[in-house]
């Protein structure tokens, strides 16, 4: 099972299915020799494994967009998991361990019935709000409403959990917030990406630096210590989006500066050598405070993510209007879009039209927008060539004339 997950994080599907169903395989062989042995106990474990890789051939169709098969794995995964749960009760570590799993399975059926379109949004919240009080089974007392029990998690039921359960948890109020932004319910959305944000902060402040190590160590199905440090950004980026669709400015650029802080952080303590350091400074994972101001760009050590955030930052930066700001982000994501994929990438193309819309409007610089919009032009219609296999355009795919696309081209940034 565990060569079928390093299969599944590597993106081999075809080799992971083949781990499972032989895993599987094996699995229902003994279950059913152990029934005709009687043995219930060892009985009850391989139903829980069997179920946990039925559960993985569900992620690995889903995957590879095979919603309907997928879909058949996790339900019967589920109806297991369920049986297991039902029989037995109380609070133990084996009853903690099965309503985890559980969860796991009703917040995977939620998020692939929303993608699919063969649910109603509300009753997938449902299914993912039974997930998560499923994964907080025996950590904390379920009698209350679902938003009573997203603030009674605490940093002391954070430290009862492994960094799995943590991020497991974070990801069913992620896709909860993801379902409430496809609705276009803006407000909910942030409530509950900034619910996760908590739970992520929290698994990140218990952090030490020789926590990097275990990624030596640790099962493959356990995340990174990057990849704990990488969800915060990924959330904060989420928060911004909302924030825009609701034309929050102000509050979108705090939240996209504070995503670009911490993913530059993250990225130089990745990359640091602590051997240097003092204790002090080596216990410190998650600052408490993050710089936003003066955030220089790194252009050998840039990411696609950075150049991301940069080109949001700057659009919400010219509707406040701080244009001067805007355009030195809107260049910086440029320069990394450049040196990462080439000056014809669809993405330079998408950072060129931001930054003619704010040459040509507030800032009324006619000739630079001109310039912008012209190379964006001549990097789509490349694209566009590229896609109809064709050395120019004709028939119905010629936007413009012959004689327009040549004084285009001759005139590119002139």
């Amino acid at each position: 099972m565990d060569l079928g997950e390093l299969h599944y994080q590597l993106g081999n599907m075809e080799q992971s299915q083949d781990m499972y169903m032989s895993a599987l395989k094996q699995l229902l062989e003994k279950n059913n020799a152990d029934n005709d042995n009687d043995e219930v106990n060892g009985s009850s474990i391989m139903m829980m494994m069997v179920a946990q890789c039925m559960h993985s051939l569900g992620a690995v169709h889903a995957r590879c967009g095979e919603y309907d098969e997928a879909y058949r794995w996790y339900e019967e995964a589920l109806k297991r998991k369920n049986d297991i749960v039902n029989s037995e009760g109380g609070a133990s570590d084996s009853a903690r361990c099965n309503n985890f799993e559980l969860g796991k399975t009703y917040n995977a059926m939620a998020a692939l019935q929303t993608m699919r379109g063969g649910m109603q949004w509300k009753e997938a919240m449902a299914m993912f709000q039974l997930a998560e009080r499923h994964q907080l089974h025996g950590y904390i007392r379920d009698d209350n409403e679902y938003d009573d029990i997203l603030e009674r998690v605490t940093k002391q039921t954070v430290e009862q959990l492994t960094p799995h359960h943590v991020q497991s948890i974070v990801s069913i109020r992620f896709n909860v917030g993801k379902l409430l932004q496809q609705q276009s319910q803006y407000g909910d959305a942030v409530d509950a990406f900034r619910s996760a944000l908590e739970l992520a902060r929290l698994d990140i402040e218990r952090m030490r630096a020789n926590d990097a190590k275990e990624l030596d160590t640790e099962s493959v199905s356990n995340p990174s210590p990057f990849e704990r440090k990488n969800i915060v950004v990924e959330l904060l980026v989420h928060i911004a989006d909302c924030l825009s669709s609701i034309k929050s400015y102000d509050e979108a650029v705090q939240a996209y500066e504070e995503a670009l802080g911490y993913h530059i952080f993250f990225r130089q303590w990745k990359g640091r050598d602590r051997s240097i350091e003092s204790e002090k400074q080596q216990e410190s994972c998650l600052p408490a405070t993050i710089s936003t101001t003066n955030i220089k760009l790194d252009i050998a050590n840039a990411t696609t993510m950075e150049a991301a955030i940069r080109s949001n930052l700057a659009l919400a930066l010219a509707h406040i209007g701080q244009e001067k700001l805007g355009l030195e982000h809107y260049e910086a994501s440029l320069m990394i879009k450049r040196r990462i994929g080439g000056d014809d990438h669809i993405e330079v193309a998408h950072t060129l039209m931001g930054m003619g819309a704010l040459y040509g409007g507030p800032m009324r610089d006619f000739a630079t927008a001109l310039n912008c919009f012209k190379e964006a032009l001549y990097i789509y219609r490349h694209k566009l060539n590229d896609l109809t296999g064709a050395d120019s355009l004709s028939g119905s795919n010629k936007f413009f004339g012959e004689d327009e696309a040549e004084e285009i081209d001759s005139k590119i940034l002139d």
